[in-house]
């Protein structure tokens, strides 16, 4: 699953969530305690859905996460002086940024 279609989803299921929410709200009175004990489970599950979206979609982009940063690595010690360049660029890039204020 990639991050889009993982933003998607979480926004679908809080979209849903909030829509449940709503719905208890407003049926909440007048409604006999299995209505409404259904519906608290419902929401609970709602609940339980969306945490363990979040959860799956925080450890796919920790992985990618890790990945970038092996391949960073790797490349690193392989051509170190292109990211010694690199850094030295950023530096001075900085320095001017720094001078001119």
């Amino acid at each position: 699953m990639n991050t889009r279609k993982a933003k998607a989803a979480v926004q679908d299921e809080l979209s849903a969530f909030l829509d449940d929410v709503v719905e208890l709200a407003r049926s909440s009175t007048g409604v006999d305690s299995q209505r409404l004990d259904e519906l608290k489970r419902d929401f609970r599950e709602r609940v339980d859905h969306i945490q363990s979206d979040a959860k799956d979609t925080a450890r796919e982009l920790l992985a990618q996460a890790d990945t970038a940063l092996d391949r960073a690595d790797t490349m690193a010690r392989e051509k170190p002086w292109h990211f010694i360049l690199a850094a030295g660029l950023v530096g001075v890039a900085m320095g001017v940024l720094v001078a001119r204020k």
